[in-house]
């Protein structure tokens, strides 16, 4: 999508909404829909100013109730995108519509069970904050996939880590894997957040906005105090190009995805994968479930069981009943 918004004359990126805006334009229009189809034909504009205030609306809510940034611009598009397809604000006359959406998203856009309850969820609160709860009565939530998170073998999990010849990239992986950090938490990570005496590392506001302590292995303690020794005045542990400001979440990605490339491990998935590959082969290891719980993070301990069900050393060490009849 990016590769074609670039293709557009007068184009330009906000870094602060994280939106990229066109030129309102008939050739830019045209262009547009040329580029992303019958969606933006439907849409001529008429009606953009009171979208744009039913959305202002929402992100005021969400912004008083201290949703996290990133839930406020999910749930921003997510509201974005529906109004694109309604081609007009939200009423009670039009809530009715919100099934056939979430069908549409389903069924002709590809979209996972999961993704289309999150546009759910954000429609909801959409119409919530417009003050029209009432006729959002028959809005269900879709049946999610129950899929079991991909991991790593410890072998390949090693190779990935030692993969990178940057010293900044290694640690950036060592720590994702090692302290079972979201890249969220890599991105936001603080030096004073490490209590080296204690080989502790604070997880300050992570999911839920809530702390949480993990344990710092003495392998990356010392390579980490050299760091940031030789970085006095960094403000993240892993700043970007410019001083002052945490490294990129596509930029840890990339790194990740370099890392897996070099190795010649086959990737499973994002950078995720190692903080799933924590949790497992914690449990591998025989670490008690409750506190793999309190390691992730997890509010329910029922999130944290799904590693029970990935730990392929258990189930190999279980015997068939066949062996006792053949």
């Amino acid at each position: 999508m990016v590769t074609k918004v670039k293709t557009i004359p007068g184009r330009s990126y906000d870094a602060d909404q994280r939106v990229w805006r066109v030129p309102d334009t008939d050739d830019s229009r045209a262009l547009l829909i040329e580029l992303f189809g019958d969606a933006l034909e439907r849409w001529d504009g008429r009606n953009a100013g009171e979208a744009s205030e039913a959305i202002g609306s929402m992100v005021r809510d969400l912004r008083a109730r201290n949703y996290s940034p990133r839930t406020i611009r999910n749930y921003r598009n997510c509201a974005a995108l529906f109004l694109l397809w309604l081609n007009e604000p939200p009423s009670a006359k039009n809530a009715g519509r919100i099934k056939d959406y979430l069908v549409h998203l389903h069924e002709e856009k590809g979209f996972a069970a999961r993704t289309v309850n999150l546009h759910a969820a954000a429609v909801d609160f959409l119409y919530r904050s417009c003050a029209i709860a009432p006729a959002l009565a028959g809005v269900v939530r879709m049946k999610e996939e129950k899929s079991l998170p991909k991991v790593y073998t410890l072998q390949e999990t090693a190779r990935i880590l030692t993969a990178p010849k940057n010293e900044k990239h290694r640690l950036i992986l060592q720590l994702a894997y090692g302290c079972g950090l979201r890249l969220s938490e890599i991105i936001h990570l603080k030096p004073a957040d490490i209590a080296w005496d204690n080989h502790l590392l604070w997880v300050r506001h992570g999911k839920g906005a809530k702390d949480r302590r993990v344990m710092l292995s003495p392998r990356i303690i010392e390579p980490l105090k050299q760091y940031l020794a030789a970085r006095p005045q960094n403000r993240y542990v892993f700043e970007g190009t410019e001083s002052g400001h945490s490294v990129s979440a596509r930029t840890v990605e990339k790194i990740y995805e370099n890392a897996c490339q070099t190795a010649k491990v086959i990737r499973k998935g994002g950078i995720h994968t190692l903080r799933h590959s924590f949790a497992t082969h914690l449990h591998e290891q025989g670490t008690d479930i409750r506190y793999i719980q309190v390691l992730l993070g997890h509010a329910n301990v029922k999130t944290t069981e799904i590693y029970t069900h990935v730990s392929n050393r258990e189930i190999a060490h279980i015997k068939s009943p066949i062996e006792g009849l053949l």
